[in-house]
């Protein structure tokens, strides 16, 4: 591996939203090239900040293996963004090469107009059945490891929404209780199906940052964060805290983003597949 190669990921490894800022400035032909010869995880964390349009585009052009792999490592909310604006026989390529479970979930989300709530929701959530005691729902709490937050949605036998139980609730509470006596069940869930101008005006957002969603049938399908609902209404979710663009980019700028740009280039003049066809830039 060259010493450039190795920076180059590292760089995309560091601060992929300054590098997704420089890719989108290229012929979308050079990013997939370049993108091609990327480890999934660091593609999907570039493409992941990139603006929907020239990303939508770069995954058309990937291989389906290559392209499915980099929107199973994407939140659902933001690949279902990227997939909607792929041609239509594309986008079923893509999602042939995705585990059968996967392609549903996209399916149902691609079911719902983009102004539906259940068009940005995340279907995976962490959730424990009302009717376990705080010691086995710390036990089952377990298996959702990083996406667990401070609070899980509680559900009953038929996974139906009944609240939300808070972890340090769980870790407080005796070991016998049941789930069912320390919930909150005055948080209103979200209707998958209703518009997301009607989401805006909840008041839950005041103290919280995610809503869950339920069907008609009131069974827990997924959650809305406020990020999601202000994107898809084109609103401002407020200040937020600026990422630390570290000392890299700040000795460099520039330099480095130009550097970046000769790599993607000189990467597609590499035969980097046995079936890669000539192309001609526009």
């Amino acid at each position: 591996m060259s010493s450039e190669y190795g920076l180059t990921l590292s760089f995309l490894k560091l601060h992929p939203k300054e590098a997704a800022s420089e890719l989108e400035k290229l012929i979308p032909e050079d990013v997939t090239a370049f993108l091609e010869g990327v480890p999934t995880g660091l593609a999907a964390s570039v493409l992941d900040k990139m603006l929907p349009w020239p990303a939508s585009r770069c995954l058309a052009l990937l291989k389906p293996e290559t392209a499915s792999s980099i929107i199973h490592a994407i939140s659902a909310p933001q690949s279902t963004i990227f997939l909607r604006l792929i041609p239509d026989e594309t986008r079923e390529l893509i999602l042939a090469k995705l585990p059968e479970s996967k392609q549903k979930t996209f399916k149902k989300l691609l079911s719902f107009p983009e102004d539906m709530v259940g068009s940005w929701m995340e279907p995976l959530v962490a959730s424990v059945p009302a009717s376990l005691n705080a010691e086995e729902a710390l036990k089952y709490s377990g298996r959702f490891k990083q996406s667990l937050g401070n609070y899980l949605y509680a559900t009953n036998q038929e996974g139906g929404y009944s609240g939300i139980v808070f972890l340090k609730d769980i870790l407080f509470a005796k070991k016998k209780a049941l789930i069912a006596e320390i919930l909150k069940n005055d948080i209103k869930p979200l209707q998958d199906r209703a518009s997301l101008e009607s989401a805006k005006f909840r008041p839950e957002w005041k103290e919280f940052n995610k809503l869950p969603v339920v069907d008609r049938k009131k069974r827990l399908v997924g959650e809305l964060d406020y990020a999601g609902l202000c994107k898809g209404l084109s609103l401002n979710p407020g200040e937020q805290i600026p990422e630390n663009i570290g000392s890299l980019v700040a000795q460099w700028g520039e330099v480095y983003f130009n550097s970046l740009s000769e790599l993607v280039s000189l990467a597609t003049k590499v035969d980097l597949s046995s079936d890669q066809k000539t192309r001609t830039k526009p």
